[in-house]
């Protein structure tokens, strides 16, 4: 059972930044209702340091990664 994930998230407020996330994973039955759930996916990161908007800041910051992820759902 494939699972697919984005979120997003764009903001005018007093902290302002954005928020960028996508992935992917896939749930495998074991046993019964006993499932492993693996995701991969991008993450993007930014916010203003002084409030003001990223276009107009001088302090910011920018953080990306990679998303691995493993659980269990029993």
């Amino acid at each position: 059972m494939w699972i697919m994930e984005l979120w997003l998230k764009l903001t005018e407020e007093k902290n302002n930044g954005s928020i960028f996330n996508i992935g992917l994973g896939y749930k495998f039955p074991i046993k019964g209702r006993l499932m492993i759930v693996t995701d991969l996916g991008y993450s993007y990161k930014s916010i203003s340091n002084d409030g003001l908007s990223i276009r107009k800041s001088e302090s910011w910051v920018q953080v990306t990664g990679v998303i691995l992820g493993f659980g269990i759902i029993f």
